[in-house]
Protein backbone atom coordinates (compact mmCIF):
# COMPACT_ATOMS: atom_id res chain seq x y z
CA UNK A 1 0.00 0.00 0.00
CA UNK A 2 1.13 3.51 -0.69
CA UNK A 3 -0.67 5.17 2.23
CA UNK A 4 0.59 5.25 5.79
CA UNK A 5 -1.57 4.64 8.85
CA UNK A 6 -1.51 8.39 9.54
CA UNK A 7 -2.72 9.12 6.00
CA UNK A 8 -5.58 6.67 6.41
CA UNK A 9 -6.53 7.99 9.84
CA UNK A 10 -6.67 11.53 8.50
CA UNK A 11 -8.88 10.56 5.58
CA UNK A 12 -11.09 8.41 7.80
CA UNK A 13 -11.78 11.23 10.23
CA UNK A 14 -12.48 13.81 7.53
CA UNK A 15 -14.77 11.47 5.63
CA UNK A 16 -16.37 10.33 8.86
CA UNK A 17 -17.22 13.95 9.64
CA UNK A 18 -18.83 14.24 6.22
CA UNK A 19 -20.85 11.06 6.75
CA UNK A 20 -22.02 12.34 10.11
CA UNK A 21 -22.93 15.68 8.52
CA UNK A 22 -25.09 13.87 5.97
CA UNK A 23 -26.97 12.06 8.72
CA UNK A 24 -27.49 15.26 10.70
CA UNK A 25 -29.13 16.87 7.69
CA UNK A 26 -32.04 14.46 7.96
CA UNK A 27 -32.19 14.45 11.76
CA UNK A 28 -34.51 16.61 13.78
CA UNK A 29 -33.04 17.18 17.24
CA UNK A 30 -32.43 20.24 19.35
CA UNK A 31 -28.64 19.83 18.95
CA UNK A 32 -28.37 19.11 15.22
CA UNK A 33 -27.74 22.73 14.22
CA UNK A 34 -25.05 23.08 16.88
CA UNK A 35 -23.34 19.81 15.90
CA UNK A 36 -23.27 20.76 12.23
CA UNK A 37 -21.55 24.04 13.08
CA UNK A 38 -18.90 22.29 15.19
CA UNK A 39 -17.52 19.83 12.64
CA UNK A 40 -15.30 22.11 10.57
CA UNK A 41 -13.76 24.00 13.55
CA UNK A 42 -13.11 20.66 15.24
CA UNK A 43 -11.24 19.34 12.21
CA UNK A 44 -9.23 22.56 12.25
CA UNK A 45 -8.23 22.01 15.87
CA UNK A 46 -6.96 18.58 14.89
CA UNK A 47 -4.72 20.24 12.32
CA UNK A 48 -6.62 18.79 9.36
CA UNK A 49 -7.95 21.97 7.80
CA UNK A 50 -5.45 21.89 4.93
CA UNK A 51 -6.37 18.29 4.14
CA UNK A 52 -10.04 19.05 3.43
CA UNK A 53 -11.00 19.34 -0.22
CA UNK A 54 -12.70 22.66 -1.13
CA UNK A 55 -16.00 20.99 -2.04
CA UNK A 56 -16.04 19.14 1.26
CA UNK A 57 -15.22 22.33 3.13
CA UNK A 58 -18.26 23.93 1.50
CA UNK A 59 -20.43 21.04 2.69
CA UNK A 60 -19.17 21.35 6.25
CA UNK A 61 -19.70 25.10 6.22
CA UNK A 62 -23.37 24.83 5.28
CA UNK A 63 -25.78 25.26 8.19
CA UNK A 64 -28.21 22.52 9.09
CA UNK A 65 -31.07 22.29 6.61
CA UNK A 66 -29.19 24.03 3.80
CA UNK A 67 -27.41 21.11 2.07
CA UNK A 68 -28.38 20.52 -1.53
CA UNK A 69 -29.24 16.95 -2.47
CA UNK A 70 -26.01 16.47 -4.42
CA UNK A 71 -23.96 17.63 -1.42
CA UNK A 72 -25.88 15.36 0.92
CA UNK A 73 -25.24 12.44 -1.43
CA UNK A 74 -21.53 13.24 -1.63
CA UNK A 75 -21.27 13.45 2.16
CA UNK A 76 -23.17 10.19 2.61
CA UNK A 77 -20.86 8.25 0.30
CA UNK A 78 -17.77 9.70 1.93
CA UNK A 79 -19.09 8.30 5.19
CA UNK A 80 -19.08 4.87 3.55
CA UNK A 81 -15.47 5.42 2.52
CA UNK A 82 -14.69 6.37 6.11
CA UNK A 83 -16.07 3.01 7.25
CA UNK A 84 -13.84 1.13 4.83
CA UNK A 85 -10.76 3.16 5.76
CA UNK A 86 -11.58 2.89 9.45
CA UNK A 87 -11.56 -0.87 9.02
CA UNK A 88 -8.07 -0.76 7.51
CA UNK A 89 -6.73 0.91 10.67
CA UNK A 90 -8.52 -1.52 12.98
CA UNK A 91 -11.11 0.91 14.35
CA UNK A 92 -14.18 -0.63 12.72
CA UNK A 93 -15.19 -4.20 12.04
CA UNK A 94 -15.19 -5.34 8.42
CA UNK A 95 -17.99 -3.47 6.64
CA UNK A 96 -21.13 -5.45 5.91
CA UNK A 97 -20.86 -6.85 2.38
CA UNK A 98 -24.46 -5.85 1.72
CA UNK A 99 -25.14 -2.98 4.11
CA UNK A 100 -24.35 0.60 4.92
CA UNK A 101 -22.56 1.99 7.95
CA UNK A 102 -24.50 3.30 10.95
CA UNK A 103 -23.44 6.97 11.34
CA UNK A 104 -23.46 6.45 15.09
CA UNK A 105 -20.70 3.88 14.66
CA UNK A 106 -18.60 6.44 12.78
CA UNK A 107 -19.09 8.91 15.63
CA UNK A 108 -18.13 6.32 18.23
CA UNK A 109 -15.15 4.65 16.55
CA UNK A 110 -13.62 7.73 14.91
CA UNK A 111 -14.19 9.85 18.03
CA UNK A 112 -15.94 12.55 16.04
CA UNK A 113 -16.11 15.90 17.82
CA UNK A 114 -13.95 14.51 20.62
CA UNK A 115 -10.33 15.36 21.52
CA UNK A 116 -9.51 11.63 21.55
CA UNK A 117 -9.46 11.72 17.76
CA UNK A 118 -5.96 13.18 18.06
CA UNK A 119 -4.85 9.83 19.51
CA UNK A 120 -6.18 8.06 16.41
CA UNK A 121 -4.09 10.34 14.21
CA UNK A 122 -0.91 9.66 16.16
CA UNK A 123 -1.35 5.98 17.03
CA UNK A 124 -3.27 4.37 14.16
CA UNK A 125 -1.97 1.05 12.91
CA UNK A 126 -2.80 -0.65 9.65
CA UNK A 127 -4.21 -4.14 9.47
CA UNK A 128 -1.99 -6.81 7.98
CA UNK A 129 -1.24 -6.41 4.28
CA UNK A 130 -2.92 -9.73 3.56
CA UNK A 131 -6.21 -8.65 5.16
CA UNK A 132 -6.30 -5.31 3.36
CA UNK A 133 -5.24 -6.79 0.04
CA UNK A 134 -7.88 -9.53 0.16
CA UNK A 135 -10.82 -7.25 0.96
CA UNK A 136 -9.58 -4.55 -1.43
CA UNK A 137 -9.31 -7.09 -4.24
CA UNK A 138 -12.85 -8.25 -3.46
CA UNK A 139 -14.22 -4.69 -3.59
CA UNK A 140 -12.37 -3.87 -6.80
CA UNK A 141 -13.59 -7.10 -8.38
CA UNK A 142 -17.22 -6.45 -7.43
CA UNK A 143 -17.00 -2.96 -8.93
CA UNK A 144 -15.47 -4.47 -12.09
CA UNK A 145 -18.24 -7.07 -12.39
CA UNK A 146 -20.92 -4.42 -12.00
CA UNK A 147 -19.24 -2.46 -14.80
CA UNK A 148 -18.88 -5.55 -16.95
CA UNK A 149 -22.61 -6.26 -17.16
CA UNK A 150 -23.21 -2.79 -18.62
CA UNK A 151 -20.67 -3.24 -21.42
CA UNK A 152 -21.38 -4.81 -24.83
CA UNK A 153 -20.10 -8.38 -24.96
CA UNK A 154 -17.53 -7.48 -27.62
CA UNK A 155 -15.89 -4.97 -25.26
CA UNK A 156 -15.81 -7.08 -22.10
CA UNK A 157 -12.46 -8.74 -22.79
CA UNK A 158 -10.86 -5.31 -23.15
CA UNK A 159 -12.38 -4.11 -19.88
CA UNK A 160 -11.19 -7.26 -18.10
CA UNK A 161 -7.65 -6.78 -19.45
CA UNK A 162 -7.64 -3.23 -18.15
CA UNK A 163 -8.86 -4.46 -14.78
CA UNK A 164 -6.06 -7.02 -14.58
CA UNK A 165 -3.46 -4.37 -15.44
CA UNK A 166 -4.87 -2.13 -12.73
CA UNK A 167 -4.57 -4.89 -10.15
CA UNK A 168 -0.99 -5.45 -11.24
CA UNK A 169 -0.21 -1.75 -10.88
CA UNK A 170 -1.54 -1.91 -7.32
CA UNK A 171 0.63 -4.91 -6.53
CA UNK A 172 -2.43 -7.18 -6.55
CA UNK A 173 -1.73 -9.04 -9.77
CA UNK A 174 -1.79 -12.48 -8.13
CA UNK A 175 -4.57 -11.72 -5.67
CA UNK A 176 -7.37 -13.47 -7.56
CA UNK A 177 -5.41 -16.71 -7.46
CA UNK A 178 -4.05 -16.17 -3.97
CA UNK A 179 -7.40 -15.66 -2.25
CA UNK A 180 -9.43 -18.75 -3.10
CA UNK A 181 -13.13 -18.30 -3.65
CA UNK A 182 -13.05 -14.54 -4.03
CA UNK A 183 -14.29 -14.58 -7.62
CA UNK A 184 -17.27 -16.83 -6.96
CA UNK A 185 -18.25 -14.79 -3.89
CA UNK A 186 -18.04 -11.55 -5.85
CA UNK A 187 -20.05 -12.96 -8.77
CA UNK A 188 -22.74 -14.20 -6.42
CA UNK A 189 -23.02 -10.84 -4.71
CA UNK A 190 -23.35 -8.97 -8.02
CA UNK A 191 -26.02 -11.33 -9.35
CA UNK A 192 -28.22 -11.24 -6.26
CA UNK A 193 -27.75 -7.62 -5.14
CA UNK A 194 -27.67 -5.20 -8.09
CA UNK A 195 -28.62 -2.32 -5.77
CA UNK A 196 -25.11 -2.44 -4.25
CA UNK A 197 -23.45 -1.00 -7.34
CA UNK A 198 -23.00 2.46 -5.78
CA UNK A 199 -21.62 1.06 -2.54
CA UNK A 200 -18.91 -0.90 -4.31
CA UNK A 201 -18.08 1.98 -6.59
CA UNK A 202 -17.28 3.98 -3.47
CA UNK A 203 -15.40 1.14 -1.78
CA UNK A 204 -13.34 0.69 -4.95
CA UNK A 205 -12.48 4.41 -4.89
CA UNK A 206 -11.21 3.95 -1.34
CA UNK A 207 -9.13 0.95 -2.40
CA UNK A 208 -7.61 2.87 -5.29
CA UNK A 209 -6.67 5.71 -2.98
CA UNK A 210 -5.05 3.26 -0.55
CA UNK A 211 -2.94 1.77 -3.30
CA UNK A 212 -1.87 4.99 -4.92
CA UNK A 213 -4.51 6.89 -6.88
CA UNK A 214 -4.76 10.51 -5.72
CA UNK A 215 -8.06 12.36 -5.40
Amino acid sequence: MRRTAADVATQSIIYGALGFRASLEVTEHHRTRELCSQLLPWLGRLGLEDRIMPYHRDILEEPHGALKQESRTEAFWRGEEAAFLGWTIQLIEMPDLQGFIDPGLLVDRLKLLKPEAADILSRAELRSSAEVEEFSTFCLLVRHLFQLVTFPEDDRDLLTSRFQRRLTNFGLGDALEQYAGIESEASSLVSRSPSLRGLYLVRAFACEWLFGVDE
